[in-house]
């Protein structure tokens, strides 16, 4: 077993991204057949911890360390990242390593101090752990900083999320770019797995017609889009992937065929 790392990944802010790394998580970890359970690590990169908020019943977890600790120790790896692991009470196997949003805000002002290649740090510490998991999740946040070129360096595999409004096509592209940057200056490069459209309203024409725009321009790279769906924030504030609040709500449907998606392109990738 070695992990599959997946970066869900957008500098814009409320396109979906908590929301999609959290649905992935509990999905995979309880994808069928039951006696084939995949094993998952969440890891949130974006410093207001949302995505940790939805997996913790308690705020202020056991044990000692968080992610800005390791992220800040020298040399990178020095403090183990599986000793810090800790298993969630969601169904499935969900793991997740703590974090605290003032933490990751110093860690973020700090790491080009501390290390030599910055960059390196997160791909460095979830090496040793990769063959624990099939699966990482890693949710980012909205920035271009020091914390998503991390990301963009550890991670096998992206996936943008994105609203379907002008504003969020015309940023689309440069999160590509952000792509080929990684590649010109650190010779590394994730596979993209496909962009997700969220929040979508059948019949609205602007909607519409963003949707038609990304099918003509990324054609199977595009994931069917998620419908607009109170149960989604309602799943998220209850604690819960959207499928165990209800199995039956669209966006459930919707990131079940997501996941299903997700785990063929990795498989054929």
């Amino acid at each position: 077993m070695n992990a599959k790392v997946i970066g869900i990944i957008n500098h814009k802010g409320g396109c979906g991204k908590t929301t999609t790394a959290v649905n992935l998580c509990g999905m995979v970890a309880e994808w069928p057949p039951a006696d084939s359970q995949r094993k998952v690590l969440l890891i949130d990169m974006d410093p207001q911890g949302s995505a940790l908020k939805c997996v913790l019943y308690d705020q202020n977890p056991s044990g000692g360390g968080d992610l800005a600790e390791l992220m800040l120790a020298t040399p990178p790896g020095r403090l183990p990242l599986a000793v810090h692991i800790q298993r969630s009470a969601w169904p499935g196997h969900v793991d997740y390593v703590p974090s605290r949003e003032e933490a990751m805000v110093e860690a973020q002002a700090l790491m080009t101090q501390r290390h030599i290649n910055p960059v390196a740090v997160l791909r460095r510490l979830i090496k040793p752990v990769l063959s624990l998991y099939d699966y990482v999740i890693v949710d980012t946040g909205p920035t271009q900083g020091i914390l998503m070129w991390n990301v963009l360096y550890a991670i096998d595999y992206a996936i943008v999320p994105t609203m379907l409004d002008a504003i969020s096509l015309q940023e689309l592209p440069k999160v590509l770019r952000n792509l080929d940057r990684l590649e010109i200056e650190f010779d590394q490069r994730p596979k993209l797995l496909g962009i997700l459209p969220v929040s979508y309203r059948k019949g609205v024409t602007m909607q519409e017609e963003v949707l038609g725009h990304l099918r003509q321009k990324f054609r199977g790279l595009l994931f069917e889009p998620v419908p607009l769906n109170t149960d989604v924030p309602e799943a998220y504030h209850a604690k819960l992937p959207i499928h165990r609040y209800n199995a039956s709500a669209p966006a459930t449907k919707a990131y079940a065929a997501v996941t299903l998606e997700v785990m063929n392109r990795v498989q054929k990738a």
